[in-house]
């Protein structure tokens, strides 16, 4: 579903009927469903507070009017940052995190920021160069080489913490072409930047 823009109107209401327009709003504090009753008298909802989110959807069938009541908050549109912090010694974990994103993009939920990955701990090998990742599987799913080549695609972004990158010998030469080394602001500005935050 698009992202709402301030002061834009959607479609036209189910004439005679009350729609329940549900509003999910995207902050660095989580996910919340907002119920705007639509009537026949009243077909446009609102939002009160948009100013405390970072993206607006919408869900309703057929589409219905739907108004922000802020005009100059424009939404940047959904996206997800995940902290993964296990590597190839617990396959069955260290795939999630790109699996996850993968879903997320063509689900089509998140068509903001490019995918990200913040990598911690044992996750930090993940990005190494001789890391075969296509020997990194989990029961059921794909190899993470299968997942990076899609995600890579989409301009995927991967930040090592360097802080534990330097603890097991890892130096920024020896990462991938698409990873680079970060820190804590970087962890915080990714959490405050996408609309949903993951960790493995």
């Amino acid at each position: 579903m698009p992202p709402l823009q301030g002061g834009v109107k959607f479609g036209n209401p189910r004439s005679g009927r009350e729609k329940p327009l549900i509003v999910h709003i995207f902050s660095s504090h989580g996910v919340h469903g907002h119920p705007v009753l639509l009537s026949r008298g009243d077909p446009s909802g609102s939002v009160t507070h948009p100013e405390t989110a970072t993206s607006l959807y919408w869900e309703a069938d057929p589409k219905v009017p739907f108004q922000m009541s802020n005009p100059s908050f424009t939404p940047t549109g959904a996206s997800m940052f995940i902290v993964a912090t296990c590597g190839p010694d617990q396959p069955n974990i260290a795939v999630l995190p790109y699996v996850a994103l993968k879903g997320a993009i063509q689900s089509g939920e998140f068509p903001g920021e490019p995918p990200e990955i913040f990598l911690m701990q044992e996750a930090t090998y993940l990005a190494h160069k001789r890391t075969d990742l296509s020997q990194i599987k989990a029961v059921g799913l794909p190899p993470i080489s299968d997942v990076v080549a899609f995600l890579k695609e989409h301009d995927l972004r991967v930040i090592v913490c360097s802080p534990c990158a330097e603890a097991r010998g890892i130096r920024e030469e020896d990462l991938v072409e698409y990873a680079r080394m970060g820190g804590a602001g970087d962890l915080a500005k990714g959490a405050k930047s996408h609309s949903a935050t993951l960790t493995f």
